[in-house]
């Protein structure tokens, strides 16, 4: 398989975790549905930032540690969004964010999230906001349960489905 197929289908394993871990956040009684919104607004911001991720060569696991050590950006850029779509049908949410996706793709190529300073990221207070929250997490072992899976099942075409291979961009990380 080419590298370019690899990572579309790691992708759409991705996303489908996404909105699985999502629903499942929805049906925990009381805080879920509060716990599912912030999760979709950073999965938003993850989406709309992932077109200037892709042309900078970053792998999927560069952009998922670059939205949790900018969780507060991620979270702030994706509000409004969410807002907006989060609370509608499905059906209308899918009309209202085609019509204001194109223009977060485009808030987010030239967008250009500072990193917290090493004072916050080292800071003893009590209520310091944390430096990075893993918010992906659970996503990070649905892919790889499903990953095994199809390497399990696959036999010979499974051994041969590889995550990502591991570029040496790791100074673009910032």
């Amino acid at each position: 398989m080419t590298i370019d197929l690899v990572a579309s289908i790691n992708t759409i394993i991705l996303y489908g975790n996404f909105a699985l871990f999502i629903t499942f956040l929805r049906c925990i009684p009381f805080v879920g549905s509060i716990f599912s919104f912030l999760i979709y607004c950073i999965v938003m911001s993850y989406y709309c930032f992932e077109y200037k991720w892709i042309n900078q060569d970053w792998t999927i696991e560069q952009r998922m540690v670059y939205a949790e050590e900018h969780w507060a950006y991620c979270l702030g850029f994706g509000l409004p969004a969410t807002t907006i779509i989060f609370f509608l049908s499905t059906l209308r949410a899918g009309g209202v964010f085609a019509l204001i996706y194109p223009s977060y793709i485009m808030m987010a190529s030239v967008a250009s999230p500072e990193p917290l300073s090493t004072h916050v990221a080292h800071s003893t207070e009590p209520f310091a906001l944390p430096f990075r929250v893993p918010v992906f997490f659970a996503i990070r072992l649905m892919n790889q349960a499903i990953i095994e899976a199809i390497r399990t099942l696959g036999g010979s075409r499974g051994a041969t489905f590889v995550v990502e291979k591991k570029k040496d961009n790791l100074g673009k990380l910032v």
